[in-house]
């Protein structure tokens, strides 16, 4: 049981780790075109 859990954190732990990382490089390329139409 108790390596079933273990895989399943996993999963769960590398699920939010892939969307975390996802969602900041939309939000780093959204601030990038902000930027550039303020400069510009």
């Amino acid at each position: 049981m108790e390596g079933l859990v273990g895989t399943l954190l996993l999963a769960i732990g590398v699920t939010i780790g892939y969307f975390a990382c996802k969602l900041g490089q939309v939000i780093k390329h959204k601030e990038y075109i902000n930027r550039g139409t303020d400069n510009g």
